[in-house]
């Protein structure tokens, strides 16, 4: 015997599929299985996971905004400024070459640190 799906058959199966895997995760669903039927909850489910994608998108776009302010304010900082990183970097290379001493190296950041935080 052969199986024969029509679209509106596999479309049925996958809503359902798609409720299953919701429901543990919005309980009120089952509540609304029981009171209206289960067309109403798929359409219902719909709605749901169309403001929780909105919402997640919402989110991605603050924190890209958020990322960008946060960005240029770092690049507004004194210990950032191209003719003072590069030097410092420059300088942190070399101790960090012939002494193998990281913590050395950081000295050198200590004062580009202490302008740009402004306590100078």
């Amino acid at each position: 015997m052969k199986l024969r799906f029509n679209r509106e058959t596999l479309v049925k199966i996958g809503c359902v599929l798609l409720l299953m895997a919701v429901l543990p995760f919005a309980m009120e669903l089952i509540f609304l299985i029981d009171v209206f039927g289960i067309e109403f909850t798929i359409s219902f489910m719909f709605l749901y996971l169309g403001a929780m994608r909105d919402r997640l998108l919402l989110r991605v776009q603050e924190l890209k905004q958020q990322f960008v302010c946060f960005m240029l304010f770092v690049t507004s900082l004194y210990m950032f400024q191209p003719k003072v990183f590069v030097s410092h970097s420059v300088a942190s290379g070399i101790v960090i070459s012939l002494t193998c001493s990281v913590l050395l190296a950081y000295v050198f950041w200590l004062p580009a640190i202490y302008l740009s935080s402004g306590f100078v």
